[in-house]
């Protein structure tokens, strides 16, 4: 999860919903965070999908994706 990323969502809106259409199955790894490009600075907000055990979440597309949160706080 360094560099670019290969794909992105708009903005979310007020209540925090996206949508991101992906191309393949995947998996795919999710990151949120208030600005695009460079480092994420202090305090930005930045989080990444993870399970509940605490490690990252993959997105498979196999199947359809539903609501996934991420959580996010300043960096």
């Amino acid at each position: 999860m360094t560099g670019t990323p290969d794909f992105f969502s708009e903005p979310s809106g007020v209540d925090g919903r996206f949508e991101l259409a992906l191309p393949d199955a995947g998996p795919y790894y999710l990151l949120a965070r208030q600005a695009f490009g460079g480092p994420a600075e202090v305090n930005e907000l930045y989080g990444k999908l993870y399970a509940q055990d605490g490690r990252l979440q993959g997105v498979e597309l196999s199947q359809p994706v539903g609501d996934v949160t991420i959580r996010v706080t300043p960096k």
